[in-house]
């Protein structure tokens, strides 16, 4: 979608509000403000206090958290269409993630107050955002689980097999990652350093697995990347 997205359209197409009807959605998109950001603005801080829901009009941002040492590390990575911030609508409780805005960019604002008053009268739209929250807790356990016990291969071949099926086009020659990723990003995102993962890609790339085209990365050959991906 472009930057004058249709919010009632974007609302409509998230699984979150699959359900509503269309007299619903132009209800639910008349609650919401539009927010511009700009590369680098922190939308979300992790410990403030969770009181809005967001979708993301245009523009990337990335879900990250920081350790002690100052290391981050990339949970996700959104674009048009993804929602977040859902999580805290639930319980109030404070952010459990920055949110950074990687390009310019402009989102769908749902104030918490608003969203509650409107889910009173739509349980299917409750019990959705119940099961966004048990997805979501599913993922920190697999990325606890793949830090904890994969190596970089297995690790690596599992964030390029989600971000070929959450941003990924049809290709000739494989998947092409339709985001452009610099090495310090995969390795936040893969829990590595830049160093390892130019290495790793510079391996597939000689052996036809994954190569770079025109600053996005393509996926050649997606059985081999699954095979590493099983590997612990």
């Amino acid at each position: 979608m472009s930057f004058n997205a249709d919010p009632v359209e974007l609302l409509g197409s998230s699984p979150l509000f699959a359900d509503l009807a269309g007299a619903e959605l132009v209800q639910l998109a008349a609650l919401a403000h539009r927010r511009s950001v700009k590369p680098r603005e922190t939308i979300c801080r992790k410990g403030a206090p969770g009181g809005q829901m967001f979708a993301v009009l245009r523009g990337r941002l990335k879900v990250t958290t920081v350790s002690s040492e100052g290391r981050e590390a990339i949970l996700a990575l959104l674009s048009t269409g993804d929602l977040f911030g859902e999580v805290s609508l639930l319980d109030g409780a404070p952010r459990s993630a920055n949110v950074i805005a990687v390009t310019s960019g402009e989102l769908l604002v749902l104030e918490r107050a608003d969203m509650l008053a409107f889910l009173e009268g739509q349980p299917p739209v409750s019990q959705k955002l119940m099961l966004a929250l048990c997805r979501r807790l599913r993922s920190t356990d697999a990325l606890i689980e793949d830090l904890l016990f994969r190596p970089l291969t297995s690790r690596l071949a599992r964030r390029l097999l989600e971000l070929g099926r959450e941003h990924g086009q049809a290709h000739p020659r494989g998947v092409r990652i339709t985001l452009r990723l610099s090495q310090e990003e995969l390795g936040q995102l893969s829990g590595s350093s830049r160093e390892s993962v130019n290495r790793q890609l510079a391996q597939w790339d000689n052996a036809g697995v994954v190569t770079n085209e025109g600053g996005h990365l393509l996926l050649l050959d997606l059985n081999t990347l699954q095979e590493l991906a099983n590997k612990s």
